[in-house]
């Protein structure tokens, strides 16, 4: 990181997309300790850091696991479907940004807001960029879906 021109693909803790009350695949929300272990490594690493939010719908290649059964081993299917990657705008990381709160003058109190409203900040741009991905994954839900132009060369 300190010298510069290196991408990192970092996924915060929850994040991954599962199915909603309504049935439709939505991110889960992102853990902020986790959030602001990675915007601290960026800060520390002396080199500006460019953090920008991405939404990854892979629910149809292997969705997570039920919560029923957390032993270690346990059977996850992974099927041939697409998936689809999308990039919001760069993060505003100024002292200024707009998701940042009005400073109290409390510093510890000040900090831990600021945390909190970068997670959610990250969290809302993630899921913008989901709602554009997923009715284009819609299909992909569908059991036998081959997506259009796709090849599988082992069968």
């Amino acid at each position: 990181m300190k010298k510069g021109g290196t991408l990192i693909w970092i996924a915060p803790s929850g994040g991954r997309d599962r199915l909603n009350d309504e049935g439709r695949p939505k991110p889960a929300a992102f853990d902020s300790a986790a959030v602001e272990m990675f915007r601290s490594i960026g800060a520390k690493s002396g080199t500006p850091t460019h953090l920008y939010p991405m939404a990854m719908a892979t629910y149809s290649i292997m969705p997570p696991p039920d919560g029923r059964n957390t032993a270690l081993g346990e059977k996850r299917v992974t099927k041939f479907t697409g998936l689809a990657l999308s990039l919001a705008p760069e993060v505003d990381m100024s002292d200024d940004a707009s998701w940042r709160p009005k400073p109290t003058g409390e510093a510890k109190a000040d900090t831990e807001a600021a945390k909190a409203a970068l997670t959610e900040h990250l969290f809302q741009q993630v899921c913008a960029e989901y709602d554009l991905l997923e009715p284009v994954m819609a299909d992909f839900r569908e059991e036998g879906y081959v997506p259009p132009n796709s090849a599988q060369p082992w069968k």
